[in-house]
């Protein structure tokens, strides 16, 4: 299957070909953004370079292209168009989202790198981006223990689960 969320977009503002999108190809593709941007993140966690504000949170905010445009996409079309077929994937969908969510906030080796980074020496946006991320990490439990990050990860996925229910209803 062809699936036009894969490749950028030749139309304005890069929108996509939504008379050629069907329900799997959403699916498809957020499972091929989720796989890339952790592949990506895996990379600068594992940056052997010292962290810098370039190579740690500038390449943290970079990833996730094809992810974005997914849900974007998505997003925008479900709440405007919300078919049965949508319907349908939106509580796959939304756990895969979710579970990603977890697997970036509650990555350990992640969070450590950025965390490291001294940011005295930053100001405006670029410290606003630190100070942000680094407030986002810990209120998404990035420094509690692996107990309790596991029982996280299971509240957040019932959330979800519940969310999707209710939203169906």
């Amino acid at each position: 299957m062809h699936n036009p969320l894969l490749e950028r977009s030749t139309l304005p503002f890069e929108f996509p070909d939504y008379s050629a999108l069907e329900a799997p190809h959403y699916l498809d593709a957020v499972r091929h953004g989720v796989d890339g941007q952790l592949e990506e993140l895996r990379a600068i966690a594992q940056n052997p370079e010292a962290p810098t504000f370039e190579n740690t949170f500038v390449a943290m905010e970079r990833s996730g292209v094809l992810l974005r445009r997914a849900l974007m996409a998505y997003w925008t079309v479900y709440s405007a168009h919300g078919t049965d077929e949508l319907r349908e994937i939106d509580p796959e969908l939304q756990a895969l989202v979710s579970a990603h969510e977890d697997a970036i906030h509650l990555d350990e080796e992640l969070f450590a790198r950025l965390a490291s980074l001294d940011a005295a020496g930053l100001a405006g946006e670029d410290a606003r981006l630190v100070s942000e991320t680094l407030r986002t990490f810990r209120a998404a439990g990035a420094e509690l223990d692996a107990e309790s990050k596991a029982g996280l990860r299971a509240l957040n996925s019932e959330i979800t689960d519940l969310s999707s229910e209710y939203s169906r209803r």
